[in-house]
């Protein structure tokens, strides 16, 4: 009897998609190349024939060159070496996948690699480079040299026949002097700079400084200016006022000795038709229509309850604008009474205030018929009525006005001065008594 083999069944036997890693020995093998107390220092590991199962194949002390010498073309191979870099080690993991493997295994080749590569994680074998390797001139020791030094900065890998130069201590060492050293010079730079810094903002300060300091003067000089011409201005400004006030005082002044003097003047001659007006009454036979009545003198104003305005000071005779009819000549001349002296003019006194400057009377002429006059209304009632005798313009606002003739009604009479209050077709005001008679 003779067996018949399918081939079919046992290529998919060979051509597992993972790779079997059971073999007690791999374990063995590479915790003997990482241990650096024995000379091992590089393993490779391939298939069991027609099997995807991993064997041993070989171990070795000379490095990358005799695990170079044991590959073949047409064989997949795992390898794990360590290799020496100034006073430490580091561990490569070889992949070796060559020209002449059949087609349909090398489908599978990238699935065994990470396979193996979990398999070293899980047992923690690290290793610091993997190499994929095409053909033995990816091998070399430069290539390897070249890879392990992208891993790191300060231990570097050397060959077979390269010396180490210093040791990592010295290199650490070396390398935080000079560190320190381009800290110093970083933090003298740093320091100078911000000297420099300070330098310059305090001469900015200072510019500022002064131009803030010109800028004051010159607004202070600006202002002393200005308060100068305010002053000058003053000055001038109260000048003139004290020129127009002499002027005005001057004007007042002028005025009030023009009055004065009319006033003395119609005083002698209200004296002089009064004398004449008694000498005709005492006349016998003399007809009482020829007699002429003077206008009388204004009283002297004194406080109005009436009016809202403030007493008003004692002010002269108001000049009659009306003159009064001329007086005609009695047939028998009385004997000339001789004239009142008059007195002179009173020296003006000017006050700090011209506006409010007050002169004197000057002295009446003893009138019994005034004052007879001015004492009757007192008792007079208020509601009486009283003709006009001379006409009257009045010489404030509070004043009434009336023509000779006119009928008054007297609402007021109580003012001892002679000044009352009464009403002329619908207008009210004070008037003097004496420019009146009642009915």
């Amino acid at each position: 009897f003779k067996s018949k083999r399918n081939p079919t069944h046992e290529k998919r036997k060979m051509y597992q998609p993972h790779v079997d890693l059971s073999d007690p020995e791999i374990v063995d093998t590479i915790r003997d190349v990482r241990d650096e107390q024995t000379p091992t220092n590089w393993t490779i590991f391939s298939y069991v024939p027609k099997t995807s199962k991993l064997k041993l194949i070989a171990t070795g002390t000379g490095g990358i060159v005799e695990l170079v010498d044991e590959l073949s073309d047409a064989k997949i191979y795992f390898g794990y070496m360590r290799y020496e870099m100034s006073e430490t080690w580091k561990y490569i993991y070889v992949t070796y996948c060559g020209d002449a493997v059949p087609g349909a295994f090398k489908g599978y080749f990238h699935n065994h690699c990470a396979d193996f590569e979990e398999y070293l994680k899980k047992n923690g074998f690290n290793f610091a480079v993997q190499i994929n390797a095409r053909c033995e001139s990816d091998l070399e020791e430069a290539e390897l040299v070249k890879a392990l030094n992208k891993t790191s900065t300060f231990i570097r890998a050397r060959g077979v026949h390269d010396q180490p130069k210093q040791s990592i201590k010295d290199t650490r060492d070396q390398f935080w002097r000079q560190q320190s050293e381009k800290d110093s010079e970083f933090k003298q730079t740093m320091a100078q700079h911000q000297k420099d810094k300070e330098e310059e903002l305090l001469r900015a300060r200072q510019v500022q400084a002064e131009k803030l300091s010109k800028t004051a003067e010159q607004l202070l000089a600006e202002k002393e200016s200005e308060r100068q011409t305010q002053a000058q201005q003053f000055h001038h400004d109260q000048e003139e006022r004290q020129h127009t006030q002499s002027a005005r005082f001057e004007q007042q002044v002028h005025t009030a000795t023009k009055t004065i003097n009319t006033t003395v003047q119609r005083t002698k001659i209200f004296g002089e038709i009064e004398a004449t007006r008694g000498s005709a009454q005492e006349t016998p036979g003399h007809s009482s229509q020829t007699s002429y009545k003077a206008p009388p003198r204004q009283p002297a104003r004194s406080f109005n309850p009436v009016s809202a305005a403030p007493p008003p000071a004692a002010r002269p005779a108001p000049a009659v604008r009306h003159v009064a009819p001329a007086v005609p000549e009695p047939e028998q001349q009385p004997e000339p009474q001789p004239e009142p002296e008059v007195e002179s003019e009173p020296q003006e006194q000017p006050q700090e205030q011209p506006q409010e400057q007050q002169w004197e009377q000057p002295p009446e002429q003893p009138q019994e018929q005034y004052t007879e006059q001015a004492a009757e209304p007192a008792a007079e009632q208020v509601g009486a009525q009283a003709r006009a005798l001379f006409d009257y313009d009045g010489q404030e606002p509070t004043d009434l006005s009336f023509r000779e003739g006119d009928t008054i009604n007297v609402l007021d009479q109580s003012d001892p001065s002679g000044w009352w209050q009464g009403e002329l077709n619908g207008v009210t005001g004070t008037f003097p008594s004496n420019f009146v008679e009642l009915f």
